[in-house]
């Protein structure tokens, strides 16, 4: 067993733990020079693919995996200090498995193992391969405050589901509870009307899971609303939601 350092950006680590609130189990794929990361939520009708360079998180394997991303985050910071971020390294077995994560920081002389997971566990369920053939019915772009304001609805409402119906030039968010006649109305006005009309319904919770940022948006009628946050770094990050039936 070899221990080797991992180099990262401090922005890949970031996004990881935001969507580690999808799914705490993440699994790293390096191929050639690309990081790929597939995943769902225990309800599979969340899934993000993210994509980065390789130097975002220059791990000595193809393959990497936390059991709970969480645990990761919470050794990384234990290790960091407000000036030296925390330096990582891997335990590399002889047959090229990922076992140990090392925590270092320069400025100290203690060290943090964090076990790595199994990376032939599933991870992302294959059914969403399915909407990379998406055809939308609207395109709408979506700024930061726009997301929040609908997340906040949620949150005021105790929502369970909403609603997304097009009517002409008008896309409206009808956030609602099933235990009260308590509901919101988020009304959002396109440039271009929907191709045709349509209502179909998400769960809040898959809404409440969208990390903060602002996003182009793609509505399937089908049933299928397709995100692509827009980043001024190289991190790539599109997320798929899947209306209940």
């Amino acid at each position: 067993m070899t221990e080797q350092k991992l180099d990262y950006n401090k922005s890949y680590i970031d996004v990881l733990e935001t969507l580690s609130a999808v799914n705490p189990r993440i699994k790293v794929v390096k191929n050639g020079d690309k990081l790929t990361i597939m995943s769902n939520n225990q309800s599979s009708n969340f899934c993000y693919i993210l994509e980065a360079p390789t130097s975002y998180f220059n791990m000595p394997v193809n393959e990497l995996g936390f059991i709970d991303f969480n645990r990761f985050k919470k050794f990384y910071e234990a290790m960091s200090s407000k000036t030296v971020f925390a330096s990582l390294s891997v335990n590399v077995d002889d047959d090229g498995t990922a076992v140990d994560m090392i925590f270092k920081n320069e400025a100290r002389s203690d060290k943090l193992t964090l076990r790595l997971g199994d990376t032939t566990l599933p991870t992302f369920d294959s059914s969403f391969h399915e909407l990379a053939d998406h055809s939308p019915d609207v395109v709408v772009e979506f700024d930061q405050e726009t997301i929040k304001e609908i997340q906040r609805k949620i949150s005021i409402i105790g929502a369970d589901y909403i609603d997304v119906t097009s009517n002409d030039n008008v896309l409206n968010f009808n956030v609602y509870t099933m235990r009260s006649a308590d509901r919101a109305d988020y009304p959002v006005f396109l440039e271009q009307p929907a191709a045709k009309p349509f209502a179909i319904k998400f769960t809040a919770e898959a809404l409440n899971l969208l990390p903060e940022g602002k996003y182009k948006i793609e509505i399937d009628a089908d049933g299928c609303l397709v995100l692509f946050q827009e980043r001024e770094d190289d991190i790539k990050l599109k997320i798929m939601l899947l209306a209940e039936e």
